[in-house]
């Protein structure tokens, strides 16, 4: 049996949703804003506390798939980074945050989404 497991705009995230998306063939998750750039973007402060109640940062979604990976009793296939703010993250800062937090050995591949533009496809065999 293969698993898909699929969050964005959760915010926040517990022991059971970890559970659920342990061992997974394919984990997709949001890695909306980049702290930094968040804070220096034109937004008001209300949209900023906004974005920050409901979208993963990097940071979150960083330790949410180190969370399962330590849950899981094998790695995920891959690692799918969804929703990627184009305003106040970049795909390569999200995807060298996720890397950095990683490290080496993890098994996974991870793969990066991108706005108005398909990603690439991804079998599970």
């Amino acid at each position: 049996m293969r698993k898909v497991a699929i969050a964005t705009d959760i915010g926040d995230y517990d022991a059971a949703l970890v559970r659920r998306f342990a061992d997974s063939d394919v984990v997709i998750i949001e890695s909306n804003y980049d702290e930094v750039m968040l804070d220096r973007t034109e937004r008001p402060q209300w949209l900023k506390d906004r974005i920050r109640e409901v979208h993963f940062s990097n940071d979150q979604c960083a330790c949410f798939v180190c969370d399962v990976l330590g849950r899981s009793r094998r790695a995920p296939r891959v690692i799918v980074q969804a929703h990627v703010s184009q305003e106040s993250n970049t795909v390569a800062t999200a995807r060298d945050h996720l890397r950095s937090k990683l490290g080496h050995g993890h098994g996974a591949k991870l793969v990066q989404t991108y706005h108005l533009r398909e990603s690439e496809l991804i079998t599970i065999d």
